[in-house]
């Protein structure tokens, strides 16, 4: 993963209030390179994005890590 899109760079204002009973929810998550690693730090996450193709790429990404705790969603983020 580039260092550019690391959690500490991207979300160290997030971190410390992430719990490992939380269920997170990335709107605009993309390729979900952010996604993943954030992951690792709640119950949960679902990332969003209108993108199609960004959609499968995370998707297959997360399968790719053996991520079980995320879930990739086609949506818009003005319909949620």
């Amino acid at each position: 993963m580039a260092a550019s899109r690391r959690a500490r760079v991207y979300a160290d204002f997030l971190l410390p209030h992430l719990t490992r009973d939380m269920h997170l929810v990335d709107v605009g998550c993309g390729s979900g390179e952010l996604s993943l690693e954030l992951a690792a730090e709640v119950d949960r996450l679902t990332g969003i994005d209108q993108d199609a193709a960004e959609i499968a790429s995370a998707r297959a990404a997360a399968v790719a890590s053996s991520i079980g705790n995320a879930d990739f969603e086609v949506g818009d983020a003005h319909a949620l």
